[in-house]
C-alpha cells in the first residue's frame, strides 16, 4: 500500500535510468486461508485515501489503459503524470489468461515508460502516455498460476517482476466473534497513507546504505533462490531491493534519505518472501519437460535435506514427482537422477530408500 501512496512522485537514480517504487506483488495460497480477506481490507483502506486511483479489477488491456489515462495527477509543483493502482483479490479475474499482448502492457506499465497505442475502434483511438505507472496487489492459488500460467512465461519479464508472496498458515478465526478489523489501525494507516501521499522527491542514499547495497550485490545477493522458475526473476532482485528500500524509508520518515536501517528492513522482507516462494510451485501441477522435473526435484530435496538434516525419504521425492510427469515416468527420472550422480540412493535405518541430494 506504500507503494500505491508513493506514485511517480519519489524515485531512485540507479544505473543511469529513473527507478520508481511501484511493485507487482501477488499473495498465493490455498483457498480457504484468507487473501481475499486481507486484500479486501487493503481496498477498503487505500479507497480512503484521496487522489489515489483505483483500477476496475476486471479490465482489458485498452480498458486499463483507459483507466491509467483517466488516472491523471498533478503535484504541487507541477509535475504531471498517470497512476493507478489494482487490487486484484483473484488474479484470475484481472488475468483469466495468459494473453501476450496484456502481459506486454502490464510489462510496460511496471516500467513506467512512455506508452502510446492507436485504435480502430472506441473513443480514445489515440492515446499517448506520457510518465504511466502501475501498482498491483492481487491474490491467487497455486491451482491458477498453474492452469494460466504457461511454463515459458516463467523465463519472461512480468514474472521476474512480480515478488509473490506464499503462506500455507491457516487462522483459527472462532465462529462468534466480532469484527476482527481494529478502527483505530485503520484510521492511522489511512494518516500515515495521506502522509506518505505527500512525500516527493528523488531519493538520496547515505554512504553507510551504499557501502552495504555494493557490498551484498558484490556477494551475489545471498541467499539466491535456486528453484528453475525462479532464474529470471533473480535477474531483477536487486531492483526489488532498492524499491523495497524507497518504501521502507517512506514507512517512517519524509526525508527520503535511505539509510542502513531502511536496507536492513527490505533485505528482510525480501529475504522473508523468498524463503518460501519456491513452495509455490510444489503445489502446481506442471508440464515441465523432464530437465525442468529433474531441476525442480532437485531443489525440493535440497531444501528438504538442509531443512530436515537427514537424507530425504524415496517416497517423498516420489510424491513429489507425481506432480510433474506422468505416474509411469517416475522411475526413469529417479534413475536418470542418480546415473548424472545428482543424487544418491542410501538405506535407511528404517529399512527403506532414502536420498542424498549432490549437487
Amino acid at each position: 500500500m506504500v507503494s500505491a501512496a508513493l506514485e511517480r512522485k519519489v524515485w531512485a537514480r540507479t544505473k543511469g535510468s529513473t527507478l520508481y517504487p511501484n511493485l507487482y506483488v501477488v499473495l498465493v495460497a490455498t483457498p480457504g486461508i484468507g487473501k481475499s480477506v486481507v486484500l479486501s481490507r487493503a481496498f477498503k483502506i487505500l479507497h480512503k485515501v484521496q487522489n489515489l486511483q483505483i483500477a476496475p479489477e476486471s479490465v482489458t488491456a485498452a480498458s486499463l489503459i483507459d483507466a491509467v489515462a483517466a488516472a491523471s495527477r498533478q503535484t504541487a509543483n507541477g509535475f504531471t503524470f498517470n497512476a493507478i493502482i489494482t487490487i486484484a483479490s483473484e488474479l484470475g479475474i484481472f488475468l483469466p489468461s495468459y494473453d501476450n499482448g496484456f502481459i506486454n502492457t502490464l510489462t510496460k506499465l511496471y516500467d513506467g515508460e512512455h506508452y502510446e497505442e492507436r485504435r480502430r475502434t472506441g473513443n480514445a483511438l489515440h492515446t499517448i502516455l506520457e510518465r504511466p505507472l502501475l501498482s498491483i496487489l492481487g491474490g491467487t492459488t497455486p491451482a491458477y498460476l498453474s492452469a494460466a500460467i504457461p511454463d515459458i512465461a516463467w523465463q519472461q519479464g512480468l514474472t521476474a517482476r512480480t515478488i509473490f508472496i506464499f503462506s500455507d498458515e491457516l487462522v483459527d478465526v472462532p465462529i462468534w466473534s466480532g469484527p476482527t478489523t481494529n478502527d483505530t489501525l485503520e484510521a492511522d494507516l489511512v494518516s500515515d497513507l495521506v502522509r506518505i501521499s505527500g512525500i516527493i522527491g528523488m531519493t538520496r542514499w547515505s554512504q553507510e546504505c551504499m557501502d552495504a547495497i555494493s557490498a551484498w550485490h558484490k556477494q551475489g545477493l545471498p541467499p539466491v533462490p535456486d528453484h528453475v522458475k525462479l532464474q529470471h526473476y533473480k535477474a531483477r532482485r536487486l531492483a526489488h531491493l532498492l524499491k523495497l528500500c524507497i518504501i521502507a524509508r517512506a514507512a517512517h520518515a519524509d526525508d527520503n534519505r535511505i539509510t542502513l536501517e531502511d536496507f536492513n528492513s527490505a533485505r528482510g522482507w525480501l529475504l522473508e518472501a523468498e524463503a518460501v516462494m519456491a513452495t509455490i510451485f510444489d503445489g502446481m501441477s506442471s508440464k515441465a519437460t523432464d530437465f525442468d522435473a529433474i531441476e525442480e526435484a532437485k531443489g525440493f530435496l535440497r531444501t528438504t535435506y538442509v531443512r530436515d538434516r537427514r537424507p530425504v525419504a524415496e517416497h517423498m521425492l516420489i510424491g513429489f514427482l507425481q506432480r510433474k510427469v506422468p505416474v509411469h515416468h517416475i522411475r526413469e527420472v529417479i534413475d536418470s537422477m542418480v546415473t548424472s550422480r545428482a543424487i544418491q540412493r542410501v538405506m535407511g535405518k528404517d529399512g527403506f530408500v532414502h536420498i542424498i541430494p549432490l549437487d
